[in-house]
């Protein structure tokens, strides 16, 4: 719940530096506790805020992997290699994990007379970073996408 709010207040913000009047559904829609919204309670929000059109974005995949990176350089040649594992093995060099996020989200743009779908994007971001980073990147994506396709105002 805190990432989706963290998601909508940047994606508005950044519409709005664009020129695109928006809103998030947590300021439009009040969310019912099993997060299901019906279709009346959508609608009513796009009427009340005079709405030409809703973008939805969701999770379609998540995914967190650790990698584990061996201890001691390898440096050229046999003696090298030798060495590289002495120093693994007997200067305890460790080595080190690490863990990266890979998120797949899909963006879809509905114009609201018509309910239909007016652009559809998916993206996949990989990030060592913080999940803020994550956001930031894939709103830059969507935006610029809609941009170059005439769907908001251009840069």
């Amino acid at each position: 719940e805190d990432s989706r709010r963290s998601f909508e207040r940047k994606f508005v913000a950044q519409l709005k530096s664009a020129g695109v009047e928006a809103i998030s559904s947590e300021d439009a829609i009040p969310m019912p506790a099993d997060l299901q919204l019906k279709k009346e309670t959508i609608l009513n929000a796009v009427n009340q805020f005079g709405n030409d059109a809703v973008i939805i974005t969701h999770l379609i995949d998540k995914e967190e992997k650790e990698a584990f990176t061996r201890g001691g350089q390898v440096d050229s040649g046999y003696y090298g290699f030798y060495h590289s594992r002495y120093t693994y093995s007997y200067a305890r060099d460790p080595g080190y994990s690490s863990s990266s996020k890979t998120l797949r989200l899909e963006t879809n743009l509905y114009d609201v007379k018509t309910e239909k779908l007016i652009w559809s994007g998916q993206s996949k971001t990989w990030s060592k970073d913080s999940k803020n980073q994550i956001i930031n990147d894939v709103i830059k994506v969507v935006i610029n996408d809609l941009q170059n396709n005439k769907l908001i105002p251009p840069k």
